[in-house]
This record gives C-alpha cells, structure tokens and sequence, in this order.
C-alpha cells in the first residue's frame, strides 16, 4: 500500500522547487484541519476516555501540532513569495531552498508523516468510541404480590377516565343496556280468566307460556268471540285451543236454549191473551 504522503526529493530540478513547496502547504493544511477535528471529538468524548487514553490522545495531538508549526515555519517566506509573484519564487529563494531548505523540508516532512499516522490511529479511535448501551430490564412479576400490582393496574389501565366516562354518557345515539326481563317460572302456574255472558270460568294451563286475550260480547242474535294476539306471542298449544272452542260451544248452546224457551213462553201468554178477548 502506498503511503499517503510522498516524501520530496532534495535533488530535483529548479522547475520542480514550487510544485514542492505547493505540496507541503497542502499537507499541512490536512494536519490541521484533522488536529481540529480530533480537538472536537476529545473534548465531545472526554467522559468516556480512561486517564491512559487521555494522555496518548493529547500527546498525540500535540505532537501533530509542533510537527505541523516548524514545517509551516520553514515554508512561510517561500509561500509569502509565491503570493506576490502568482505561484512563483524569486531566483534568490530558488538558491535558498537548494542549498539549505528543501534538505531541511524534508526532514521535517519525515516527521510530520510519523506524526500523521498517529493522529491517524486517534482520530478513528475517537470516532468509533461510543456511550456503552443500558442493560434492558426484561424483569417482570416474580411473585404473588407483583402479579396482583401488575394486573390491577393493567385492569386500572383498561378502564376509562373520568372525563372519557363523561364523554360517553353525553355521546348521542348510544343506548343503554335495559334491565333483564324476569319471564314467569314453570312452578307457579297462572290463571286465564275468560269472560262469558252471566258466568266466569277459570283456566290454568298446563305451561306458563302467555296466552292471548280474548273478548267476547254478546248481543241477541249471535255471540261474537275477538281473539287479540300479539306478534311477538307464540300460537296457543293445541289442546288449549280446542278445550277454549268446547267451552264456548257449550255456552252457545245453552243460550238458545233460553232464547228458546224465552219465545216459547211468549208465545202462550200471547195466545191466552187472545183467548180471553174472544
């Protein structure tokens, strides 16, 4: 792998000497720019840092950073050069950084790239250094009276608030549940009572099961029987119905009877009457 900082070569021709000079100004200004970062992330991270961490960061960075400043020192009258004259060095600073300066430069960049893979090594330290995760607690009720808390308040949790009970009683539309209809028992059986001209009789089924209501009028010709059902009431068993229809049979009968004996016996006393005129 080749390495990330190629060192210059002191004997290299005069065209060459502003391409050197460029490269370590760039290279300098990549250090710096990671020493500010690996500041940040020191100062960010400090509670996490162990005291022997704490001393290889700082001492890495402050190695990084004198290396850095006597390079940038060395090449700070060739830079302010190159300013002045749009990339370009006078004839007398080309003599200089032959002579004396490139030699100089390139042991300082020696350094500055041991420094460099330090500041390397801290920097993906700092970065990949994370807060240890919190255990979860997956405890739950262990005993009777934690399962007694734990499902009185998940009952407590199910039931609504006050104000959510408010909302629901003011809530349009809702019906309320009605009271359970008590039906009659099969052991205490109940009396049908119907009504028949100049006489009552009584019923008692054999069941409990309602019975419709009958009314029955009477007039001088016939007897009129008004059966009254409700549709939610099932038929009468059938055996109830045909001792009904026997009962107001017999009625029937019994009253032309008397209607009968009721004209008869008019009949004689008109006749008598005529008999007596005569």
């Amino acid at each position: 792998m080749p390495p990330k900082y190629q060192l210059i070569d002191p004997s290299s021709k005069d065209q060459q000497q502003e391409l050197q000079i460029r490269e370590l100004l760039n290279m300098t200004d990549n250090t710096f720019f990671q020493l500010h970062q690996a500041k940040q992330l020191r100062n960010s991270k400090s509670d996490l840092l162990g005291e022997i961490e704490h001393q290889w960061i700082n001492s890495t960075i402050n190695d990084a950073l004198q290396s850095g400043q006597s390079l940038v020192k060395l090449l700070e009258p060739h830079r302010l050069d190159m300013v002045k004259r749009k990339g370009k060095i006078t004839s007398s600073n080309k003599k200089r950084w032959k002579n004396e300066d490139c030699l100089k430069a390139y042991e300082k960049q020696s350094n500055l790239i041991l420094h460099q893979e330090r500041l390397d090594k801290v920097f993906t330290h700092l970065k990949n250094l994370a807060p240890p995760q919190e255990e979860i607690s997956k405890s739950g009720p262990d005993s009777n009276e934690s399962h007694t808390q734990f499902f009185s308040e998940l009952e407590a949790a199910r039931k609504p608030t006050p104000e959510l009970a408010g909302d629901i009683e003011r809530t349009p539309g809702l019906i309320e549940p009605q009271a359970p209809i008590e039906l009659p028992s099969d052991s205490v059986p109940q009396t049908i009572i119907a009504e028949l001209p100049g006489d009552a009789t009584s019923l008692k089924p054999k069941s409990a099961k309602p019975v419709p209501k009958i009314i029955i009028t009477r007039t001088p010709e016939n007897i009129s029987v008004e059966y009254i059902g409700s549709p939610a009431t099932p038929d009468q068993p059938r055996h109830e119905n045909d001792e009904m229809n026997q009962i107001l049979g017999w009625k029937q009968t019994r009253n032309d009877v008397r209607l009968h004996q009721s004209a008869s016996l008019s009949n004689i006393i008109a006749e008598m009457d005529n008999a007596r005129i005569n």
